[in-house]
């Protein structure tokens, strides 16, 4: 069944000749928050939402319906996480100096009650402030991404063009890792600096004069600077860590890349080019969607525009070192629409190094993009957003600006559209329209997620005022089969079926009801292997002996 509130549309499955159906009725009232639409396709996941403009953060079903609520007693700014052991860890706003996109100044844990566990500033006039974002580590510590600001005179003495220092100087980046100690205590255990990082091509006193191009590990102190004064010159903005490869990722905004650095460095050697794991230090060991930026290629072949949200891709298979994305698209030239891409560096894992070609730049063994948002009616945001990769394969989207979290598959169905109720001015009233409702991205668990071990998920009623009653019921096609069967639900090459009872047909059909093949078997089986490397990514439903379906996921 296919959910749409503002109109229902009922899908009848017959799954011996697959006939559609379709009726429809206008509600008395047009929804504009909340469930928008909801399909039987749509993973059972429980989102966590938290509205840049609020002190609420949510935790819903998929149904639209409020699961748990935490009243904080700060506005959140930006990163939002839920830990395995049920905390809630966030990015949040106070007073700074720092006034840009993405300003902040605070950390703090919660717990499930919204007690506070932990809370510390990191902002300091003239000095620092974290902002943005933050990746949680397994030792408990935080990786958070902070201004750090270059004065005028030091700025230049560095090679900076003085055409491009404002008044504020320069705004570098840096990363700590922070041991959260008591509950307003912390203890800086490592940290990163791109000044130490930098090369310029125009104070040859300077320690850091070279030519671009020979150091692609190193940040361009005056790339695209163009006389302009902004001081938030990289514009750090997203960060994840792999803790297989302890590698730290960074989306740079305003370079349009992400940068891949070493996090098994001791600080000293974090600030030079040499130890750590890979050998190289603090220096970038990788970098992607510019290669303008570094002097290996032209401006109009840069692949990245305003990006967000890097996430390591921690269970791809072979591609290790693999990473998703949200590409805002801010700045492409053929429209306005944002993408989902996925990039699998060429990593050699034996001598830990990536793939560097001295006129290319480094390169990626793959580079696709698996969302095309031109293929959507409104898939963009110019800032802000993200993109969580759930296990079957599917994306959760996070349109910021308009507060749109979308369920999209491979094949760029849209199987579930909700819209954050909640802005600065409050909760809306369903049917009303709203603004300023953005939400800096969003992550999506099962209920079998660590972090709920002992919670209550039972879902209430929906956020947003007045909510017009839905008939949202669980999905009436299983994701489970009868115990007698057991099968892979993500396809790579290959379909594995294993039953009790003797399997005498198969069939295949797409999401759309296309019957694509059907396997009537000669002698019955009690295992069955069909090759679907043929198949187009995306979602299919597949029949057992007429009477069991399946939904899997071709990837």
């Amino acid at each position: 069944m296919l959910f749409n509130y503002k109109y229902k549309i009922f899908i009848l499955f017959n799954f011996t000749f697959w006939s559609v159906m379709f009726s429809s009725s206008l509600l008395s009232q047009d929804v504009t928050v909340g469930l928008i639409q909801r399909s039987d396709f749509s993973s059972e996941v429980y989102t966590v939402i938290a509205p840049t403009a609020s002190n609420l953060v949510y935790l819903i079903n998929n149904c639209g319906q409020l699961v748990h609520q935490w009243d904080l007693p700060r506005t959140g700014a930006f990163g939002t996480y839920l830990r395995d052991d049920g905390m809630l860890v966030r990015v949040e706003s106070q007073g700074t100096t720092f006034i840009a996109g993405g300003s902040a100044g605070r950390l703090s844990i919660y717990d499930w009650d919204s007690n506070t566990v932990w809370s510390k500033s990191f902002s300091e006039q003239g000095n620092f402030s974290i902002h943005h974002d933050i990746a949680l580590l397994p030792n408990g510590n935080i990786l958070a991404m902070l201004w750090d600001q270059i004065e005028y005179d030091e700025a230049v003495a560095a090679g900076r063009d003085s055409l491009g220092v404002s008044p504020q100087g320069v705004w570098s980046e840096m990363i700590y890792e922070i041991k959260p100690i008591g509950t307003e205590e912390a203890e800086i255990v490592w940290q990163w600096h791109a000044m130490d990082h930098i090369v310029q091509d125009i104070n040859p006193l300077a320690h850091n004069f070279g030519a671009i191009h020979e150091h692609p590990e190193r940040l361009d102190f005056n790339f695209d600077v163009n006389n302009d004064q902004n001081p938030d010159y990289y514009h750090f903005n997203g960060i994840d860590y792999h803790p297989d490869l302890d590698l730290i990722i960074v989306s740079c905004r305003n370079f349009s890349e992400v940068f891949i650095l070493d996090h098994s460095t001791t600080t000293a050697e974090a600030s030079g080019g040499t130890g750590g794991t890979l050998g190289k230090g603090g220096d970038l060991l990788y970098r992607a969607g510019n290669p303008y930026a570094y002097q290996h290629g032209l401006q109009e072949e840069k692949y990245f525009y305003g990006q967000h949200d890097p996430r390591w891709l921690m269970n791809d298979g072979d591609q290790i070192a693999a990473f998703s994305l949200y590409n805002n698209g801010i700045g492409r030239s053929d429209g306005f629409y944002s993408t989902i891409d996925e990039i699998n560096p060429n990593f050699d894992i034996l001598n830990a190094t990536f793939d560097y070609d001295s006129d290319l730049g480094y390169t990626n063994a793959r580079q696709e993009v698996v969302i095309d948002g031109s293929q959507f009616v409104h898939f963009f945001s110019a800032r802000m957003s993200g993109a969580y990769k759930l296990e079957n394969g599917n994306y959760m989207v996070c349109h910021a600006n308009s507060g749109k979290i979308v369920e999209v598959d491979l094949g760029f169905n849209t199987l579930w559209h909700y819209i954050n109720p909640v802005s600065a001015a409050g909760i809306a009233t369903q049917g009303n329209s709203i603004g300023g409702n953005s939400v800096f991205k969003i992550e999506s668990f099962d209920s079998s997620y660590k972090g709920f071990a002992g919670r209550d998920l039972t879902g209430g009623d929906p956020i947003e005022l007045e909510p017009i009653p839905n008939d949202c019921i669980a999905s009436s096609i299983h994701d489970q089969p009868a115990e007698t069967l057991t099968y892979n639900s993500l396809w790579s090459d290959d379909l594995y079926l294993t039953s009790t009872e003797q399997i005498n047909t198969l069939s295949i059909y797409s999401i759309t009801g296309q019957q694509i093949e059907t396997r009537n078997l000669r002698a019955a089986v009690n295992e069955l292997q069909i090759s679907v490397a043929h198949l187009p990514k995306g979602m299919y439903i597949v029949k057992v002996n007429n009477n069991q379906t399946l939904k899997c996921i071709k990837h």
